[in-house]
């Protein structure tokens, strides 16, 4: 699976400086990064079975990673 971000220059702020916010979400996309190897996810099929539920009788409980 390819992650896809905003370009280096899409995020820079006033004077040609990155935005305080590309920090952010480099951090984010990092955390993510480390959660997904070290296998720390939801699997789709988890998600669209709960979200098939949602709103009915047979509501399932929110997905959980398993880690």
């Amino acid at each position: 699976m390819e992650i896809v971000v905003a370009k280096h220059d899409d995020l820079r702020g006033e004077g040609g400086r990155p935005s305080p916010r590309f920090a952010v979400e480099a951090a984010q996309i990092a955390e993510a990064r480390a959660d997904a190897a070290a296998g720390r996810f939801v699997s789709l099929a988890a998600v669209e079975a709960w979200a098939e539920r949602l709103g009915t009788a047979l509501e399932l409980p929110v997905p959980q990673s398993g880690r």
